[in-house]
Parts: C-alpha cells; structure tokens; sequence
C-alpha cells in the first residue's frame, strides 16, 4: 500500500509540474506575441533548457532578432534545429528559412559549420521534411524559399526538380 501512495504522490508532482509548464509556456507565448520580450524570455528560457520544443521555437526568434535577449544567431538557430528536430512543425518550417539565410549570409559563422556537401544534404534533408505536411499554404511558402535559394544556388537544382515531383499541392 506505501508503494501506490508513492506512485499516486509521484503522479500528482508529475501533473502538477506539467500544469506549470503549460502556464508558463501559454504565458511566455502571450507575452512574446504581447512583445513583452523581457518576460517571454524568463518564461520560455528555464522551458527551452528542458526541451520543450515550443519554447526553443520561441525563444530562437529572440535571438535571431535580439529581442529580449542579446543578439546570436548561434544560439537562434541551434535552438530552431533542436526545436525541428523534436518534431515541433512551426520549427521544421524556420530551420529551412534559418539555414537558407544564415547559410546564404554567413550569419553566426553558420558556414563554418557544414561543408557544402553536408550543408546541401541537411538543407534538402530538412525542406523535405518541412515539405512533408498535408498543408497546401506551408507547401507554397516552402516552395518560394527553396525556388529562391536554388536560383542563387543552381547547383542545388536537380534536388530541388525531385523534391516538386513529389509534392501534392
């Protein structure tokens, strides 16, 4: 009987830690749409560094713009990747738009990063993924980046040609 009241006290924290997480990040997303940004940054940062993916999409559009946060393009795009790669959609759609501009400008010494190979691998790895949602108008946002991107950079063209075969919208 003491361990079903451990797990029952257990599952009570669990649930209430969870319900403040909740708040906190509904109110750190109020507050940045408020552009509050001093206060959507000290709810969304103790969020970010426990990997809750909204909050690392959030908190990356601080640091791209330095609102709220010191500027780092850096830390805004390492947290885009980490929210893209939790699966947050909103996140799949930035990390193209980041690597496309950050990468194009050397924003953040992002080029140091990737070769060329590596970085048109995860690029076109990315936007296919971005790619991937039933949603027409992501689709058609997505489609204008990577047309820009390939007629600066014609070499990616024959990824970008597979990639609108596959495309249903």
């Amino acid at each position: 009987m003491a361990l079903v009241g451990r797990l029952v006290a257990g599952l009570a924290i669990a649930c209430f830690t969870a319900a403040a997480c909740a708040g906190d990040l509904e109110d750190g997303i109020a507050a940045f749409e408020a552009k509050n940004f001093g206060v959507a940054t000290s709810k969304l940062v103790p969020l970010a560094e426990k990997d809750v993916p909204e909050a690392q999409f959030y908190l990356a559009q601080l640091h791209y713009f330095g609102n709220g946060v010191k500027l780092d393009f850096n830390k805004a795009f390492d947290l885009m990747r980490a929210s893209a790669d939790r699966e947050y959609e909103p996140a799949q759609r930035g990390i193209v738009a980041y690597m496309w501009v950050m990468y194009g400008y050397n924003m953040g010494n992002i080029q140091s990063r990737y070769t060329p190979d590596e970085f048109k691998k995860e690029y076109w790895k990315r936007m296919r993924i971005a790619l991937s949602g039933n949603k027409c108008e992501y689709q058609y946002e997505l489609r204008n980046l990577a047309q820009q991107f390939v007629e600066v950079n014609r070499e990616y063209e024959s990824e970008w040609q597979q990639i609108v075969r596959t495309l249903r919208c």
